[in-house]
């Protein structure tokens, strides 16, 4: 063969390969500001072309690593084509990281979002892949699917619903003759009793900014059954001076001035508060239902169980609230394989491994969770409607502001001197109402 024929012969083998791995990949969406479209629902792994795809896992529940790593394992003994690539950060964290990746365009598959105003400004970021028509959908509840559509669309689906409250030690109260508090005078007296006897009273951590927004989240819901409590204060038809915000403070304020918080408590990280708790270095835990799967990572021979704060005239309510929400960037390079991901993760058998594992209820209508702790639970939580109090459309308000006034409270400063000066900085915000 002549050397021209040879080397026209190389091109043309170099020129089908190009093709045939440009046919292989699955093309990047297009930036066009509409949400990117969804891939066809699949429930098999797609071919891995050019080796083993890397799928990128991005959350911040640490606390849930060690059940997230559980179900990485299964799903990749199920796919072996695809290797999931988790990677968490701590909450105050979390959020300024992702928004640098969605606005950088790469490096992301399945992340995770709060419901609230975390959803709606990644929302107009257009994070999103739309995951309409997706199999998993129709075994969903429908409470979960509402926290996570827009535009007649679904784009995220929360893994569980949670409420705050007080996690107990049962052994504690039992050796001291104390009954689980209905009344606020009843729950002084308990926590009196446990100082008493030497032992810390509550294990806080306020080290974490999100940890101080759960007092308010769930002393609010106490006094008003409004869901449109930060609408309202926007607008200026509540604001932060009004009687049911003084009220939902001025509890935390009394339990500092009767030394029922740790005393190093501004000090203290969320994973350590829940070790103290875990280790019966302290009686009570103040957090949420979400927490119950990392105290028994920590203690599996603990008992205890959890109940709604008794604040003084009010009546005692669980806040639910959407929790974490798994999700698809909407300029994924692994569109097919991050939806396999989500309709496994949200399987039956699956739902039911998060949910007995974590200690929250389950998205999945067909999942048993048969834990008796979290039955209870589910009980408790029964008792409530779904509350935005916790994430809102301005996390300006309802995470930082909140979580300035519940640490100042918790802090023992003057409980109108804190909310005349969050009203000013409301003010000063600017927000608007969507139109």
């Amino acid at each position: 063969m002549s050397k021209k024929l040879l080397s026209f012969a190389v091109c043309i083998i170099m020129i089908v390969a190009l093709l045939a791995a440009c046919g292989g990949n699955t093309p990047a969406p297009s930036d066009t500001g509409t949400p990117a479209p969804a891939p066809e629902p699949s429930t098999s792994a797609p071919a891995a072309s050019g080796g083993v795809i890397d799928l990128s896992f991005f959350h911040w529940k640490g606390e849930e690593q060690t059940t997230w790593d559980k179900i990485i394992e299964m799903f990749e003994a199920e796919n072996e084509g695809i290797k999931v690539q988790m990677e968490i950060l701590p909450e105050d964290q979390y959020y300024t990281s992702l928004q640098a990746r969605v606005m950088g365009g790469e490096g992301l598959d399945v992340f995770m979002v709060n419901p609230g105003s975390r959803f709606k400004n990644f929302l107009k970021a257009d994070a999103f892949m739309d995951l309409t028509g997706q199999p998993f959908l129709d075994e969903i509840a429908p409470v979960f699917l509402t926290a996570g559509q827009a535009n007649g669309a679904q784009y995220i689906v929360p893994l569980s619903k949670s409420f705050v409250g007080y996690f107990y030690n049962k052994t504690v109260f039992n050796d001291l003759g104390l009954s689980v508090p209905t009344t606020w005078d009843e729950f002084l007296d308990v926590s009196a009793a446990i100082k008493a006897s030497g032992m810390e009273v509550i294990s806080t951590g306020m080290a974490d900014a999100w940890t101080n927004t759960l007092p308010w989240i769930e002393n609010l819901v106490q006094y008003t059954s409004d869901l449109d409590v930060y609408p309202k204060l926007v607008s200026g038809e509540y604001k932060l001076t009004d009687d049911i915000f003084v009220k939902t403070l001025t509890p935390l304020k009394e339990m500092y001035d009767k030394g029922i918080w740790m005393k190093d408590a501004s000090g203290t990280k969320y994973d350590t508060s829940i070790t103290l708790f875990a280790t019966e270095q302290a009686a009570m835990f103040q957090n949420g239902t979400w927490a119950t799967g990392a105290i028994r990572d920590t203690n599996p021979d603990l008992d205890f169980s959890i109940f709604i704060m008794p604040n003084p005239g009010a009546n005692i309510v669980a806040g639910m609230q959407p929790d974490q929400a798994p999700c698809v960037f909407s300029k994924t390079k692994n569109a097919e394989a991050s939806m396999l991901f989500m309709n496994f993760i949200f399987s039956k058998d699956i739902m039911e491994f998060y949910a007995n594992s974590t200690g929250q209820s389950s998205p999945n209508v067909n999942a048993v969770v048969d834990d008796p702790l979290i039955q209870e639970f589910s009980q408790i939580g029964n008792s409530g409607q779904i509350y935005p109090h916790n994430y809102s459309l301005w996390p300006q308000l309802d995470q930082d502001l909140v979580a300035e006034m519940t640490y100042r409270a918790m802090s023992g400063e003057d409980v109108n001197t804190i909310l005349a000066d969050a009203q000013q900085k409301l003010e000063a915000l600017g927000l608007k109402l969507e139109e």
